[in-house]
């Protein structure tokens, strides 16, 4: 029962959040491409997938990037990170580098910060580290549908 009221009380703030979630571009427009899938878990905790993608001027030059992962929720927001510890990839003075040996007591990974807003919408933010060379998360997501896609099941993953 504690918990109901727990699950009742923070959704209060920011709605029913479940759903598939399409990026809104700028000009008003819906990315069917780029999506934001979430679930409640339990009242702390949310599972999630985003996935978003970066076109170059040659329309075949495409860059794609996903993240998922179950987070902590509170007030309607949400943190995901994901550190990097290893080389991989190293490019001195690039905005994605992947590891940065220079910066080895810095935070080097992807950030990402969600706010559940109470209009059916998502709004993302990141770091630029996330998803791929070119790629970000970046925006503001209106829900598309209250479903969860079958394919929704990554539990082994994270």
């Amino acid at each position: 029962m504690i918990a109901s009221l727990l699950i009742i009380s923070m959704l209060s703030k920011v709605g029913y959040i479940d759903g598939h979630y399409i990026k809104q571009i700028e000009t008003n427009k819906y990315d069917e491409q780029s999506y934001f899938d979430v679930q409640m878990v339990d009242e702390k905790n949310i599972k999630f997938q985003a996935f978003s993608y970066w076109t170059g001027v040659n329309p075949d030059n495409v860059h794609t990037g996903v993240i998922n992962g179950i987070i902590p929720i509170k007030d309607g927001k949400a943190v995901y990170e994901e550190l990097w510890e290893t080389p991989v990839d190293y490019v001195p003075n690039h905005p994605a580098v992947v590891y940065d040996p220079r910066k080895a007591d810095e935070f080097q990974g992807c950030h990402v910060d969600v706010t559940f807003k109470s209009d059916s919408t998502v709004h993302v933010e990141d770091n630029y580290k996330c998803g791929g060379l070119n790629v970000t998360f970046m925006g503001d997501y209106k829900r598309k549908s209250f479903g969860i896609p079958e394919w929704f099941d990554f539990d082994n993953q994270k």
